[in-house]
């Protein structure tokens, strides 16, 4: 008796193929990036002495909190 045990045409070899789900995980990631909406942060405009000399630089973002005790 032969106990040795063969691939039959029943019983094949699946394999999951990837490159239909990298690809779409690819296009949700570029639609995401292209959709986001960046929202600006309310808050009060600071009137700031001019400097007498200077450079005038681009706006930064400075973000401020302050508990109830009145800690900055």
């Amino acid at each position: 008796m032969n106990y040795r045990r063969s691939i039959s045409e029943t019983e094949e070899i699946s394999e999951i193929n990837v490159s239909p789900l990298i690809d779409m995980v690819f296009i949700l990631l570029i639609f995401f990036i292209v959709t986001t909406v960046f929202v600006e942060e309310t808050g009060i405009e600071v009137q700031r002495p001019e400097a007498a000399t200077g450079v005038l630089l681009e706006k930064e973002s400075i973000l401020l909190a302050v508990s109830k005790d009145g800690r900055i």
